[in-house]
């Protein structure tokens, strides 16, 4: 009985354990990977169209409305987001419903040309 319990309490502490790890390297993991991958596709943030700026944005608010939960993860790369994007202060940002819309981010994400800077 008393190995079983033991057993059982090591499995859920590494489980845990395992898990805070995993958060914890995503939160740094997170805006490195984001520039990383800016920094692929565009020499700054200025080659990014308007509605680019705004794709970028929304598809992180639209992964925290399906996640359904804001990890510190997510909330500080919407964050970064919206700081290296230039996008903090505009009204578009601060309009309910902009940047957790899927319906609008798939609608405009045909409207966006990979070729054309504005």
């Amino acid at each position: 009985m008393v190995g079983g319990t033991v057993f059982w309490d090591s499995l859920i502490a590494h489980c845990i354990v395992h898990q805070a790890e995993i958060r914890g390297v995503g939160v740094y993991t997170s805006v490195e990977l984001f520039n990383e991958v800016l920094d692929l596709h565009f020499d700054s943030a200025k080659d990014i169209s308007s509605l680019g700026k705004i794709q970028i944005a929304r598809a992180i608010g639209v992964a925290i409305v399906k996640q359904g939960s804001m990890y510190p993860t997510m909330e500080l790369l919407l964050r970064h987001a919206i700081q290296y994007l230039g996008l903090r202060g505009k009204s578009l940002i601060a309009l309910p419903g902009t940047l957790d819309s899927e319906d609008g981010f798939i609608v405009d994400l045909e409207a966006v040309d990979p070729d054309d800077p504005e």
